[in-house]
């Protein structure tokens, strides 16, 4: 029983510690290793990550001869290559008892097939989490809503490019209670704008979010990206208003190509406040898409919190007292991130996105109509204009 509760061991020398504690283990009771009970080695085996279990039983015989039985045990997995996510597929059957599943970006759609399709397969599955998964489709969240008897608590799909907003609403319909995760943590809450009259921006770990002002207020994260891995926490972000009201003379269609981003550059934490976090947020004042220089960690000690800055076009800040309007290319603000009471939004916050996206797909199926060339094509409209603006 000591040993069952001992830290989990580091994955490099993890099968040496596992093997070396079962050898003192049997040593001390005077038993051989096929004499220890079942439910002692699986839990012992359960502290390893799933490679270093496969090595623990490919060394020993007795161990490869028991390992369907002692898969009943695991309840907490982390996968770490495409190989070892074959071998856990086709294990499926034996993990009765698998609570917690970090496939890392090993998932795909026909693991969520496999299990979603037959209610035998993790039965206690409570938390899963696909970061960056890019095998895993809307189809493969489909699959999953099929089997609605689970305990599914939660599900992590940040950065798993090829799902959609659209594609949670089944899993929505059949886990009512879910937390479905569409980004990372230091991106939910409330942001605390100091633009005049526009309050706080709320956002949701789903997606989904909300703006204290009149027009161009709720919607939901359509897209989400690093700009690299080197820098994970440097992230570009694409916006769907469900309820922008096309300017004058604009086509109709622009009500759904209408999706501006900006960049998000989470800063460390600092102070006793643990509900507050601090986060630079980069926008372009001209055109949709966010930019890729801005903003920087630098910026930090150029912009008081609550505040925002300006660049020119080439990058270089503004001074408050010696600039005018059209010099303004770049705004970086500085805002403060409040924690949420909830994770998930209101009902009726995602109904109006449910809704949107409802009207939204009727032109999506129309194959005259593409939409990202169509947003490609306004924000190079809004930049012409723009630079014609400031020309004159």
């Amino acid at each position: 029983d000591t040993v069952t509760r001992q830290q989990k061991p580091k994955q490099s020398r993890g099968a040496e510690i596992v093997g070396r504690t079962l050898h003192i283990y049997c040593l001390h009771a005077k038993m051989k290793l096929h004499g220890l009970p079942e439910n002692l080695l699986g839990e012992i085996l359960g502290y390893l990550p799933l490679d270093e279990r496969i090595k623990a039983c490919m060394a020993r015989r007795i161990l490869w001869k028991m390992r369907e039985s002692l898969d009943r045990y695991l309840s907490h997995v982390q996968l770490n290559s495409s190989v070892h996510t074959m071998l856990f597929i086709s294990s499926l059957r034996a993990l009765c008892n698998m609570v917690d599943l970090n496939m890392r970006f090993y998932g795909n759609d026909d693991f969520l097939s496999q299990i979603g399709n037959n209610e035998m397969l993790m039965p206690l599955l409570a938390r899963l989490s696909m970061v960056s998964s890019v095998e895993v489709t809307d189809y493969g969240l489909l699959c999953l809503s099929k089997n609605p008897f689970r305990k599914l608590e939660s599900i992590d799909i940040t950065f798993c490019h090829k799902t959609s907003y659209a594609g949670t609403f089944p899993l929505r319909d059949a886990y009512p209670n879910m937390i479905i995760r569409r980004q990372p943590e230091w991106m939910d809450g409330q942001f605390v704008t100091p633009f005049d009259n526009d309050g706080a921006h709320t956002y949701w770990c789903d997606g989904t979010f909300l703006f204290e002002r009149d027009q161009q207020s709720c919607g939901h994260v359509c897209s989400l990206h690093k700009w690299s891995s080197a820098s994970p926490d440097h992230i570009r972000n694409k916006l769907q208003y469900c309820d922008f009201v096309p300017p004058a003379g604009w086509p109709s269609w622009t009500r759904f190509c209408y999706r501006p981003g900006v960049s998000l550059l989470r800063l460390q934490h600092e102070g006793n406040d643990e509900d507050e976090k601090q986060v630079l947020v980069g926008q372009h004042l001209y055109g949709l898409r966010p930019p890729k220089a801005f903003p920087k960690y630098e910026h930090k000690d150029m912009i008081p919190l609550d505040s925002s800055r300006y660049f020119s076009w080439d990058n270089q800040l503004l001074l408050p007292e010696d600039h005018n309007m059209d010099d303004r290319y770049i705004m970086v603000s500085r805002m403060k991130v409040l924690r949420l009471p909830h994770l998930m939004p209101p009902v009726h916050v995602v109904q109006q996105n449910r809704d949107f996206c409802e009207t939204l797909k009727i032109y999506e199926d129309d194959e005259s109509l593409n939409l990202d060339q169509c947003e490609g094509f306004l924000h190079h409209a809004l930049n012409i204009h723009a630079n014609r603006v400031r020309e004159s």
